[in-house]
């Protein structure tokens, strides 16, 4: 049985390591995306990865890939935060108010079985540390 176990930002994010420009950048690029987030009414979700996620991480200086769909019931990885160009981070966007968003309370979700499935294609690929 899978289980969820929630924990604040604070547990596992130590914003204190950064230093106070890099800092100051991030606070910058996160307003800069929720701006975007509440200016823009889009029904699409890769049009929300496309114009903010990606410009947000882009913003904080990682590399980003964004794969495009090719078709119906042909998903791709959303976004891809990349490393010597390789796939290290992979991010399923879902919009926040979705029926299909990852949540402690629905972990059993598309968001989360779409992201299974990219890791273990990516694992057929032997991309792993």
């Amino acid at each position: 049985m899978l289980k969820f176990n929630s924990i604040p930002p604070e547990q596992f994010l130590d914003v204190y390591a950064a230093t106070p420009k890099k800092y100051e950048n991030f606070q910058q690029s996160l307003k800069n995306y929720l701006e975007y987030l509440k200016s823009n009414k889009t029904d699409s979700e890769r049009a929300l990865v496309s114009n903010a996620l990606k410009n947000f991480f882009e913003q904080l200086g990682f590399k980003t890939k964004v794969e495009q769909t090719s078709g119906k019931g042909n998903s791709n990885i959303d976004l891809a935060l990349m490393c010597n160009d390789r796939v290290k981070v992979l991010i399923e966007a879902k919009k926040p108010n979705s029926k299909d968003f990852f949540s402690s309370n629905n972990v059993n979700c598309k968001a989360l079985h779409e992201a299974i499935l990219y890791y273990f294609r990516e694992r057929e690929q032997n991309n792993y540390p």
